[in-house]
């Protein structure tokens, strides 16, 4: 399932000199030019994606720091970033057509992209953009030494290599090996701290469902896990392997029914249905959220419909919260590729999104995932559902379920667009893509709700 609104992107890449004040540029039969790396649309956090094509083309390995300046044409659905990069081969040197610029050099030279003069001149000048602390020259030498320090603490070797997996707003993820061993380092910004209280607090509960936590400071938004082996659910199409995650979902939640309290006392946000009411107009509201400017916008048919819905989703709400299945905690973000599918069965990762809601909500990304990674998407979908249901019988008689499930279902498309409004949207800046998830959520809750009343 691709959501994204560009098919390439041509990624420029700003390269600081290890010691100096220069900027690596080529020289072309146009001019001057950051090195350019041509790809095909991916994650927007893909860090390894970028560093290969760099090692690739220019032999040198680097770290991925912030996005500079980032467009996106809608006639050709090329999306345009400048990245900046640091440097971890100091003693790598260009070779013609490559050369480090300085600032007085720059004003001197034709630039094969005249639009990044004012940015390039800015970088020279040392006015860098202030971003997420990963985006920092220097930042990864302290949280490898961080890491090494806790690994040595606990008798798991020396680092030997450190890639770096993701970078975007939202975290930075190191991979690293010691010894035969795997780790995963995350880091996120201030205020989504969330994720190691919650990770840590249900691996103390259930550590057979979520990776290790090894270490983590919750100040500065740092957790250390132990990798697990397997594949992830999107890789695996025997639809057993999806039922037992499914049931293994429902055993967690049902363990948490009774400490929601102490959930949201980690920090994770209240989006119980009645909660979730009090957001629906605000979202229906929100223009920009609805349109952002992307291949997905709601057109102006759909937003009337949405607004005209709005009584119903907030009935709809309250009438869920009294079908007896008690709120607790939902992942959020529940797509196939969160799940591990181990040899010893799955492992839930990635509990950023994680929240206090009804506990249905959450299983509509697996679902979804479904759609598009199984054989006979429909039945498996029935199969997934099933086994998920089951352990719900302690609170509903089996149709109680699948009618409470039914109406949960059709409004989940709400839940994970209010829930992107909130929690999402305030951070985007680079990865302006993610804009597209509103409008795609709510397009399933317009047909969601078409279907039951047609």
């Amino acid at each position: 399932m691709s959501f994204w609104s560009a098919t390439r992107w041509r990624q420029h890449l700003v390269l600081a000199h290890p010691t100096d004040r220069a900027v690596l540029l080529l020289e072309g039969s146009a001019g001057w030019a950051l090195p350019v790396l041509e790809m095909d649309a991916g994650h927007p956090g893909d860090a390894e994606m970028i560093a290969g094509g760099v090692r690739e083309r220019l032999g040198l390995d680097v770290g991925i720091l912030g996005c500079l300046h980032h467009d996106f044409d809608r006639v050709t659905r090329i999306g345009e970033s400048v990245r900046e990069l640091e440097n971890h081969s100091p003693a790598w040197t260009p070779a013609p057509p490559a050369r480090w610029i300085s600032a007085d050099d720059l004003g001197s030279l034709t630039l094969a992209w005249p639009g990044h003069r004012p940015l390039l001149t800015s970088w020279l000048g040392g006015h860098c953009r202030a971003g997420a602390p990963w985006e920092r020259h220097g930042w990864l030498n302290g949280a490898v030494g961080w890491i090494q320090s806790e690994l040595w603490r606990n008798g798991l070797g020396t680092i030997e290599h450190v890639a770096q997996v993701r970078a975007w707003e939202f975290s930075t993820v190191l991979r690293l090996t010691a010894g035969a061993h795997r780790f995963f380092f995350k880091a996120v910004p201030a205020g989504r701290e969330r994720e190691m209280r919650v990770t840590r607090r249900i691996g103390e509960r259930l550590p057979h469902l979520v990776a290790p936590v090894i270490a983590s400071d919750v100040e500065q938004g740092w957790m250390l896990m132990a990798g697990v082996e397997g594949p992830s659910l999107e890789g695996i199409s025997d639809v057993r392997r999806w039922e037992a995650a499914a049931r293994a979902y429902a055993g967690l939640q049902i363990d948490w029914v009774d400490h929601t309290a102490e959930l949201l006392t980690l920090g994770v946000r209240d989006l119980r249905p009645t909660c979730l009411a009090t957001e629906v107009d605000a979202c229906f509201a929100d223009g920009p959220a609805l349109s952002p400017g992307l291949r997905r916008d709601l057109r102006p048919p759909e937003i009337e419909a949405l607004r005209k819905l709005s009584p119903v989703l907030v009935n709809a709400c309250t009438e869920l919260e009294t079908r007896g299945i008690p709120n607790t905690l939902d992942h959020a973000d529940l797509w196939a590729s969160n799940i591990i599918d181990t040899a010893n069965g799955p492992v839930i990762i990635d509990w950023e999104d994680a929240c206090v809601s009804h506990p249905f909500f959450g299983f509509w990304f697996l679902l979804m995932s479904a759609e598009d990674l199984v054989d006979d998407p429909a039945r498996a979908q029935s199969r997934i559902r099933d086994a998920y249901l089951e352990p719900w019988t302690r609170y509903a008689s089996s149709a109680q379920l699948r009618a409470a499930f039914g109406l949960a279902q059709r409004l989940a498309p709400l839940c994970s667009a209010i829930t992107f409004r909130l929690d999402v949207l305030p951070l985007l800046d680079a990865s302006w893509e993610l804009r597209e998830f509103v409008p795609f959520f709510l397009r399933r809750l317009i047909t969601a709700w078409a279907r039951q009343t047609g």
